[in-house]
């Protein structure tokens, strides 16, 4: 019974094996993010200003932003990267969420 198991696997095996390595993104630039609770709602500060309450707009008026997965920052796009996202000293569930001035390796801007 294993044996039957086990040759029932080589060609899955054989597969993976020979499997082409695939390029995985690591930055997003001038995407939108949509809202996960409000589908068609999009992230956008009030103003382009450090300190600007971050709430939820229609996504067709809504800004880009800039991803960085490595670094964990998100940018506004529009900025040239002197604004990114941050979560406050108060980072969690409902939490206010501001733009700031860009403070690489910020933990509230991770």
């Amino acid at each position: 019974m294993l044996a039957s198991a086990l040759f029932a696997l080589l060609p899955i095996l054989a597969v993976m094996v020979n499997a082409t390595p695939v390029r995985v993104n690591k930055r997003f630039t001038g995407v939108r993010i949509e809202s996960g609770a409000d589908v068609g709602l999009c992230l956008a500060p009030a103003a382009f200003v450090g300190g600007a309450v971050v709430s939820a707009i229609p996504c067709e008026h809504a800004p880009l932003w800039d991803i960085n997965n490595g670094a964990g920052s998100v940018l506004l796009t529009a900025s040239n990267g002197s604004l990114a996202l941050d979560g406050g000293p108060n980072a969690g569930a409902y939490a206010e969420v501001t733009i700031e001035i860009n403070a690489p390796g910020a933990p509230n801007q991770k």
